[in-house]
């Protein structure tokens, strides 16, 4: 009846007022004449599904459900309101039921779990059906734990590939091959940009990428699930390092004209840092428990030794 045009003459108010009640519930009988006005199966696990969340948008959420691939190319002949027995509302079970009904209830529970947020228009854009979305949202997944996106730009060039790539299959799906052509090629060259084209991939692509230990503790850091395990610094050595603190603050303060300061009063800095931060926030890791750089300063005090002409005469 609408084979040439390919669109239903009617908008969303008017399917909705064709099946819906007076009470804007979705009305079974009514549903059906419209199902066989368009040309559109009744599979009834799908309305069951859509009746469970009621309201006025069921009718909308059945003609979703049935767009699905699997059903994507059914007619009113094709649906299985002949299986339904009326003398109870469980469906006789089809003979291919072992072979069909698993797989299409797990994609069709993913789907109807779906949701469409904010993050994903603003990734993949505006404008696309909720099937496309579906579909570009579980490829990214699926290619972008092999896909280093350094930048953003390498996150544009598969987000690219990836319009395209869906685009590419749901035409071919669809039995469209101009178009899945069409689309298929500019996959192809963008597949080429992004470097995605398995021929493109170096010795290091194929080694998931890690091949210096810089790379390794990159990936080691970017892993929040491995970060509480790692080793920690609880505290700083006390070595040489004392000593250049040291001698660094005097030959600033000396540039100033100020007069130089005793090792003593470097600890006394970081005595007061200390229990400020302590009495801002607490300790509540322990980092300071058992400080050795309280135990150890007469320690490493014997180990910093000036010689006499360090001093200028006068400044002892």
């Amino acid at each position: 009846m609408h084979s040439r045009t390919g669109v239903l003459p009617y908008c969303k108010v008017c399917i909705k007022k064709m099946c819906n009640d007076k009470f804007g519930n979705m009305d079974k009988e009514k549903t059906l004449r419209m199902l066989r006005t368009i040309d559109r199966p009744y599979i009834h696990a799908m309305y069951e599904k859509a009746a469970e969340k009621g309201g006025v948008n069921a009718v909308g959420t059945y003609l979703r459900l049935i767009n699905l691939q699997q059903f994507r190319d059914m007619k009113w002949m094709d649906g299985d309101l002949d299986m339904l027995d009326e003398n109870s509302a469980n469906m006789k079970p089809p003979i291919t039921e072992l072979k069909n009904v698993e797989p299409i209830q797990t994609e069709i529970e993913k789907f109807d779990k779906f949701e469409v947020t904010n993050d994903i228009i603003a990734l993949f854009g505006t404008g696309y059906t909720d099937e496309e979305y579906y579909h570009m949202w579980n490829k990214y997944q699926f290619l972008s734990a092999n896909y280093t996106e350094q930048t953003n730009m390498h996150t544009e060039a598969l987000v690219t590939y990836i319009r395209y790539k869906v685009k590419e299959e749901m035409a071919v799906s669809q039995g469209k091959a101009t178009e899945a052509k069409t689309w298929g090629e500019l996959a192809m060259k963008q597949a080429e940009r992004a470097k995605i084209n398995p021929n493109q991939f170096s010795k290091a692509d194929l080694q998931g990428g890690l091949t210096t230990i810089g790379e390794i503790a990159q990936a080691v850091e970017q892993n929040v699930d491995i970060i509480p395990v790692l080793p920690q610094f609880k505290y700083r050595p006390n070595d040489a390092v004392d000593f250049c603190i040291w001698n660094y603050i005097n030959y600033a303060r000396d540039l100033e004209g100020k007069p130089l300061i005793e090792y003593e009063d470097v600890y006394k800095f970081y005595d007061k840092m200390r229990e400020d931060f302590i009495t801002e926030t607490g300790d509540p890791y322990g980092i300071f428990d058992g400080d050795p750089t309280l135990g150890n300063r007469d320690k490493v005090k014997q180990f910093i030794k000036l010689p006499d002409e360090y001093y200028e005469e006068g400044d002892e």
